[in-house]
């Protein structure tokens, strides 16, 4: 069975992501648990195969020197995916994203983010565990607000997820380490290209905190995605970046530019999982 067949089975089976371990059986997430595919166990030089049929080179060579990439993977029937490779106990392991198809024009926004993006001044801070949706909300954000005005609109992140259609608007999306080397820089350079809103799929580390706050300081609408399985716990959360001693002047430039934190998880609906929201 080919790796696009797997895939093709384990979005069937409503899976979120796939995992492919040396000398064990693939493994999907459903509903946020996991549970083995019934196939033979791969092999390492099994699953390195599969790294370079999903990856292009310039990715190859990244896990080649690093241990570690991560790409988008597109497959013959025209089915998305993101593909984080890397290396343990000197073989390769694959974790795969299922992307679904929905157009994120259909997520279902709460109305306070909606209101509070208008102003398209501050910045929002959007929480949950990893695997939430929170780049779809990201993207439909985006997708809304490129619909609403003509805004120049600019996404960064490891990977492009979700392409962001936009009707009069200019949207940018930019792959961190392939278009710009480090985040911290393409937040400087957002400032220069005439950027109105500007949608991060990663904060992570003191310098790129403090070059986000910076740009909603000058006028930029900033969403951040942050890892939090709490719901308020956000700003705690990039604090944590900074050492004891700055916390308290970081804590207080951060509540001068916040504006909402909205937190998402995904939760059982009638017929699919969908993701709900806290503000």
């Amino acid at each position: 069975m080919t790796v696009d067949e797997i895939l093709i089975r384990a979005r069937e089976a409503g899976a979120s992501d796939v995992h492919f371990m040396p000398d064990e059986p693939p493994m999907m997430r459903v509903r946020g648990l996991l549970e083995p595919i019934n196939l033979p166990h791969f092999s390492a030089s099994q699953i390195l195969d599969m790294l370079i049929q999903l990856l292009p080179q310039e990715l190859r060579e990244q896990y080649d020197d690093m241990g570690y990439c991560v790409g988008t993977y597109e497959s013959s029937a025209n089915h998305r995916y993101r593909v984080s490779a890397y290396r343990q106990q000197s073989m390769a392991a694959l974790a795969i994203r299922i992307i679904r198809q929905e157009p994120v024009a259909m997520l279902d926004l709460p109305e306070k983010l909606l209101e509070t993006v208008k102003r398209r001044q501050g910045l929002i801070l959007l929480t949950g565990r990893p695997g939430s949706g929170r780049s779809t909300t990201l993207a439909a954000l985006g997708q809304y607000l490129g619909n609403a005005d003509r805004l120049h609109i600019m996404a960064l992140g490891e990977t492009v997820e979700h392409c962001i259609p936009c009707q009069g608007s200019v949207v940018s999306q930019r792959i961190l380490k392939r278009d710009v080397p480090h985040l911290v820089r393409a937040i400087r350079e957002a400032k220069a290209m005439d950027v109105d809103v500007l949608l991060l799929d990663v904060l992570e580390g003191c310098e790129a905190v403090q070059e986000t706050v910076r740009a909603a300081t000058e006028g930029l609408l900033v969403v951040a995605v942050v890892n939090s399985a709490m719901p308020g716990k956000g700003m705690q959360q990039l604090l944590e970046y900074f050492p004891l001693a700055e916390r308290g002047d970081m804590e207080h430039r951060l509540r001068r530019v916040s504006v909402l934190e909205v937190h998402q998880e995904f939760v059982p609906g009638p017929e699919q999982w969908q993701i709900r929201y806290q503000c």
